[in-house]
């Protein structure tokens, strides 16, 4: 009888560091997203003009 204790350990702890690996990348992640937030509302952007918004959808055929 053949035991498989010792790839059951290493699939536990890799699933281990895998977890703790996740949690600390959405902790860098959520601590980025805050600091541009906070960035963001400092220095609002100004307001676009409506010439320009409806411009950009529209697309302009020229015959020569």
């Amino acid at each position: 009888m053949r035991s498989d204790l010792g790839t059951k350990m290493v699939r536990l702890r890799v699933a281990r560091s895998e977890a703790e690996d996740d949690a600390r990348i959405l902790a860098e992640r959520k601590a980025r997203r805050e600091k541009l937030l906070a960035e963001a509302a400092r220095n609002p952007k100004p307001p676009g003009s409506f010439i320009v918004s409806w411009f950009r959808g529209q697309r302009t055929v020229v015959v020569l």
